[in-house]
Formats: C-alpha cells, sequence, structure tokens
C-alpha cells in the first residue's frame, strides 16, 4: 500500500466564515494536496491556497 503526504488548511474570518472549495463531485472541502518531494507541511498549505 502506498501512502501519501496530504497537507491542508481551513482558514476562517474573525466573522466565522471559512473558505471551502466545491469539488467536481459536488462535495464542499477545505484546500488541501499531496506534498510534491521534498516539500514541507506548511509549503503545500499555503500552495493549495
Amino acid at each position: 500500500m502506498r501512502a501519501d503526504l496530504v497537507a491542508g488548511i481551513l482558514p476562517v474570518r474573525g466573522d466565522g466564515r471559512m473558505l471551502l472549495l466545491q469539488r467536481p463531485t459536488g462535495t464542499w472541502e477545505p484546500p488541501a494536496g499531496r506534498l510534491s518531494l521534498g516539500e514541507g507541511f506548511e509549503e503545500g498549505a499555503v500552495r493549495e491556497l
């Protein structure tokens, strides 16, 4: 089994609103994705924004 490292972030504004993305399947999710080789979690999360 292959394990991928994933980074995500859930930006929340002061008024409680969150940034979510609607995927082609219709689901709403926070920005996230697989890390590139040698990339840190923080770098990956920022890239996904």
